[in-house]
C-alpha cells in the first residue's frame, strides 16, 4: 500500500531492505539512510566517504519493525556535503523493500 512515498503496511512485523546510491560524493563526507516509522527515525546507518575517491554507494540498511495499520514507512538520505548531490535512480543502485515476517 503506497501513498506516494510512504509506505503503510498492515499489522505485522515486517523486514526492510533499503540502499542508496550517490551518483557522485565529495571525499571525507558523511552520509547517512535512516528509515522512519510514521515519522520518526526509526534505524539510521552511517558511513563516511573515503578519502580518495569521488563515487560510491551508501551503506545498507536491514531492519525489522512491527507495524499497527496506521504506521507508514518512507526511507530519508542525508549527507554533509556544502554542495547538492543526486541519488541515482538506477533500480539496481538505489531500492526500498520490504516484506511481512511475522504476526
Amino acid at each position: 500500500l503506497f501513498v506516494t512515498d510512504k509506505y503503510t503496511p498492515p499489522p505485522g512485523k515486517y523486514h526492510f531492505d533499503c540502499g542508496v546510491y550517490w551518483d557522485v560524493m565529495d571525499v571525507g563526507v558523511e552520509f547517512a539512510i535512516s528509515l522512519y516509522r510514521s515519522g520518526v527515525a526509526y534505524k539510521t546507518v552511517w558511513a563516511r566517504s573515503p578519502t580518495n575517491a569521488l563515487s560510491l554507494g551508501s551503506p545498507c540498511l536491514s531492519t525489522d519493525a512491527s507495524a499497527d495499520g496506521t504506521d507508514y514507512f518512507e526511507i530519508y538520505v542525508y549527507h554533509g556535503s556544502a554542495a547538492s548531490k543526486d541519488v541515482s535512480g538506477v533500480v539496481t543502485s538505489t531500492w526500498f523493500s520490504g516484506h511481512r515476517i511475522g504476526v
